[in-house]
């Protein structure tokens, strides 16, 4: 596939998924990982490759806070204001690292690569959480790590949506899969377009 062909390709999905998090999802069922995973894995070796993602990913944050988180917030931007979105931000061009050492896009190294990312962010950001816990919900000491830790993993109100991290892994699954899964299907289209 021709070069900007390409990289036009992946800008389009990230835009796209992007603006997945502006319809309504069980919480954390988001495309957050596998932008960052897809997104360096397509531009491995250039200088955007952590670019394109963390751009893609602003973008929806600022898209969320704007139309979805405006009626909690005091001003769509007040999210901005405190040092959760540069923790995640952080988490995810860690992430991202995981799209420079993948070596193929088959299915199986895709879903493990997607596993190992939700385990990832889901213990840097609910350590990070812990760390800030204004309320102080939980002890300052291991015990309270695992307590929080712990919090994010049951179904709450025994609802199959219910649970932080299995809707993570379940978004992480399906995002890594669709991006992969459209990158490949167009790029065979294309090819054969090329060859007829």
């Amino acid at each position: 596939m021709k070069r900007n062909y390409a990289l036009l390709l992946v800008i389009a999905s990230l835009v796209i998924v992007s603006f997945a998090r502006l319809i309504e999802h069980p919480f954390n069922f988001t495309p957050l990982v596998a932008m960052s995973i897809f997104g360096v894995y397509q531009c491995k070796g250039k200088w955007y490759s952590f670019l394109l993602p963390l751009v893609a990913i602003f973008f929806s944050d600022v898209l969320v806070n704007v139309f979805v988180q405006n009626s909690y917030l005091d001003s769509p931007f007040a999210y901005f204001a405190t040092v959760t979105p540069y923790v995640g931000y952080a988490t995810l061009l860690l992430i991202g690292c995981l799209g420079l050492i993948m070596k193929n896009a088959k299915a199986t190294t895709v879903t493990l690569y997607s596993l190992i990312g939700s385990v990832v962010f889901y213990l840097i950001t609910n350590t990070a959480a812990w760390i800030m816990d204004p309320a102080n919900l939980y002890s300052n000491d291991l015990a309270g790590l695992a307590q929080c830790l712990y919090a994010g993993i049951p179904f709450y109100k025994n609802e199959i949506t219910g649970s932080f991290f299995l809707n993570q892994v379940a978004g992480d699954l399906f995002f890594n899969g669709l991006l992969f899964g459209m990158f490949a299907l167009a790029t065979n289209k294309f090819k054969s377009l090329q060859t007829a």
